[in-house]
């Protein structure tokens, strides 16, 4: 994330596979980032200059496939 002076966002995004959930915030000089997508999508976190001063706790989650 780029925070430009936010503390917290959250969004979630539809893809043919299932949503991916995006949640992150910033607590005491620490990043906190959380991501939740389905098994068929790849997530990479890569670190940009806006939070480079910041320590990093990332969490990615491979969601479960829906039983349709």
């Amino acid at each position: 994330p780029e925070p430009h002076g936010l503390r917290h966002a959250e969004g979630s995004r539809a893809t043919p596979h299932g949503p991916i959930l995006v949640r992150w915030s910033i607590v005491r000089r620490e990043l906190r980032l959380e991501v939740l997508h389905p098994p068929q999508c790849t997530v990479e976190f890569r670190p940009n200059p806006s939070i480079a001063n910041l320590r990093h706790e990332v969490r990615i989650v491979e969601t479960k496939p829906s039983v349709s």
